[in-house]
């Protein structure tokens, strides 16, 4: 195999020939001067996980991972709250929960976070309180290298959003413009 290096390992008193040779990969392992077969940094995959569980900011040290050749990020934004629901006794009254947070990935080189990036954990979107909407969802974050946006809120009692015309309207409106329009 070109670039190879051979180990001889065996006894060294009356040594008459190698008992064990190995060939070593060169992308993945390094012999030293001194014969120790050592694996190369940053070759080996994922090494150790660490996850944010915790809402606020937190700080990721690099010199806590002094073997690091790139972190994979992974940032999930916080759902937004579901708008709060009054009911009078005998009915049921429900309401849509509050959008999911944004998702986003990264693979970035150790070369290129700072010695000290901040981690931000959004906090979910608080549930809306009566006919009240609820909160929208805190957006995460790494450094300025990764960011998720917060879920959206659930609107008040008797709106709704349309994702098409990015309009406001009641509930009524919608009926109304389906049996005019006969969509």
């Amino acid at each position: 195999m070109a670039g190879s290096r051979w180990l001889w390992a065996g006894p060294h008193t009356s040594w008459e020939g190698p008992v064990a040779q190995v060939c070593v990969c060169p992308e993945y392992f390094t012999i030293t001067d001194t014969g120790e077969l050592c694996l190369r940094a940053g070759q080996q995959g994922l090494r150790e996980r660490r996850i944010y569980l915790d809402v606020g900011v937190h700080q990721f040290r690099r010199s806590d991972y002094p073997w690091l050749a790139r972190v994979r990020v992974q940032v999930q934004g916080a759902g937004g709250g579901s708008a709060g629901a009054d009911a009078s006794a005998g009915q049921c009254t429900a309401r849509p929960g509050g959008a999911g947070g944004g998702y986003s990935e990264s693979l970035i080189e150790a070369s290129a976070l700072g010695a000290v990036e901040t981690v931000v954990v959004g906090e979910g979107g608080a549930a809306g309180i009566r006919n009240n909407p609820g909160g929208a969802g805190g957006s995460s974050s790494f450094g300025g290298f990764c960011t998720a946006p917060g879920g959206r809120r659930h609107s008040e009692h008797g709106h709704r959003h349309d994702p098409v015309r990015g309009e406001r309207r009641q509930r009524g409106d919608q009926r109304r413009r389906a049996a005019h329009h006969r969509w």
